[in-house]
């Protein structure tokens, strides 16, 4: 299990670690990918990236329809359970070119929706995208070579919870 400590601040690996390394195991980036990174000014444009990449919420729920509906060209009918994904937002056409590729080289249409928005923003977004930059930034100096100790197909996940997520992943450098 990967877990990082800034000052005061303990990162967790499913904020980090498991950005980082859903990216490797979906194959949208090479394991060792420490020259996307260089010159290492690149990190900020690559935390907003992995943050919009992989955004994952534990914020949404179930709800119950009232009354049937449409919305967006999808009926909804009265007791049915829906769950409004906000983050899904990140992978919208219409606002992000090629919204299914993970590009640190992306100018930014608008912001990601990985720590919410509007009255909902997380208060700590700043904190945490500086956590995701200078957690990749010491991944990479120290660990240059880091690789995945077992075969990708046999990490296990999570699936005990809603977003899911990987339980561990074994590296060696």
């Amino acid at each position: 299990m990967l877990s990082l400590c800034l000052p005061a601040v303990p990162l967790r690996e499913e904020r980090f670690g498991g950005h980082r390394f859903q990216l490797a195991v979906e194959g949208r980036i090479p394991f060792g990918f420490a020259p996307l990174f260089k010159p290492l000014q690149k990190a900020a444009a690559a935390a907003d990236e992995i943050l919009r990449y992989t955004a994952v919420s534990a914020m949404s729920r179930v709800q119950v329809v009232a009354t049937d509906t449409e919305l967006g060209g999808f009926a909804m009918r009265a007791g049915e359970h829906i769950m409004a994904v906000g983050v899904a937002g990140n992978r919208d056409p219409r606002v992000f070119h090629d919204p299914n590729v993970f590009d640190i080289d992306r100018v930014q249409a608008a912001p990601t929706l990985a720590f919410g928005y509007g009255p909902h923003v997380c208060l700590g977004s700043a904190l945490g995208k500086m956590q995701v930059e200078l957690a990749t930034i010491a991944l990479l100096q120290r660990l240059p070579g880091m690789r995945p100790a077992i075969p990708l197909d046999e990490l296990p996940w999570r699936h005990d919870r809603i977003n899911c997520g990987l339980k561990s992943f074994p590296v060696a450098w």
